[in-house]
């Protein structure tokens, strides 16, 4: 008897196409449905008209290797069978939808800075890399690790906050892109070193020694005049008779009223409380604890020295008249 033989498979039906994703820089995928008849057993690829692969195994999705980052394709596949040593090929599907692959990473930013512009701020600075392919940039100081995103991917400062004063940092900026959903890093700039500004303490004490306090003549009232004699604080806070003075920032003589006299007593005494204070910057506009009970007149930034206490004679006379 004589030997039998299978004759060739037919050829695979046209595929239908289904959707291209881009899954990375230089990757995609594709979907499809095949058709009768079902004898594919490895397929062609095309992007943009042009043959990509040959001889991909079957199976939706296809997996595309080997393309340009941040470049638009579409893809269109044909079903192949292999049998007997013969290849016999579909006809072209219809071409996919178009696809962008993924950007390519940004280039490593150059000439960092630092300046520190307060306490606890600073401003960072930089020169983009190329490719500028960026969507913004992370800054990040050391040491005490702090992470600040500043965009839009054209910015060459941003500011940094929450730094501690007094103390020495170091600033690194990366740029980073975001494409389809992921995100791809530059390489890494690092600027010299800056230092934030000197913390300011209270004042230790508040000596009464460094003020002034007179009585100035005034009727039904009398005005008590504060001299800031000592300039090494920023100013000083006298609470007398439940009103407080506050002589500022710099030198200066600040007068308030006392009410009436409730008795004719010459002289009446008066109890101060006498406060020294220091102004911070780094309170960011918040009142010190230790100036919580002060009462100031305006409390932000402001650091209070305990109290010392002090005695006001003012002189009250029956001949309508004051005298110091």
């Amino acid at each position: 008897t004589g030997a039998s033989a299978t004759t060739d498979q037919c050829t695979p039906g046209v595929i239908t196409i289904g959707s291209a994703t881009p899954t990375g820089q230089t990757t995609a995928s594709v979907t499809y449905t095949p058709t009768a008849p079902l004898t594919a057993n490895y397929l062609n690829i095309y992007a943009n008209g042009a043959s990509w692969k040959t001889n991909v195994g079957t199976g939706s999705p296809v997996s595309i290797t080997g393309l340009s980052a941040n470049t638009n394709y579409y893809f269109s596949v044909i079903a192949c069978v292999s049998t007997n040593g013969r290849n016999y090929c579909g006809g072209t599907s219809s071409n996919s939808n178009t696809i962008t692959t993924d950007q390519v990473n940004p280039g490593t930013p150059s000439a960092v800075g630092g300046t520190a512009t307060s306490q606890n701020n600073a401003t960072i600075t930089w020169t983009s890399g190329s490719p500028a392919t960026q969507s913004g940039f992370y800054i990040t100081t050391t040491p005490a690790t702090i992470t600040t995103t500043v965009t839009p991917g054209s910015a060459t400062s941003g500011g940094i906050s929450n730094l501690t004063c007094g103390t020495t940092y170091t600033a690194s900026v990366q740029a980073y892109v975001t494409t389809n959903g992921r995100t791809y890093y530059s390489g890494t700039g690092t600027s010299g070193s800056f230092t934030t500004s000197a913390c300011i303490s209270a004042p230790s004490t508040a000596s009464a020694g460094n003020l002034t306090i007179a009585q100035l003549a005034g009727w039904p009232e009398v005005n008590v005049a504060i001299t800031q004699a000592n300039s090494s604080v920023s100013g000083y806070a006298v609470v007398l008779n439940g009103l407080t003075i506050d002589t500022g920032t710099s030198n200066v003589t600040a007068a308030t009223s006392l009410p009436n006299f409730s008795s004719l007593t010459c002289p009446k005494n008066y109890t101060a409380n006498v406060y020294a204070y220091t102004i911070d910057t780094s309170l960011n506009g918040a009142t010190s604890a230790t100036c919580s009970g002060v009462n100031l007149p305006s409390p932000g930034n402001k650091k209070c020295s305990p109290a010392t206490t002090i005695t006001v004679p003012v002189n009250y006379c029956t001949q309508g008249f004051f005298q110091n």
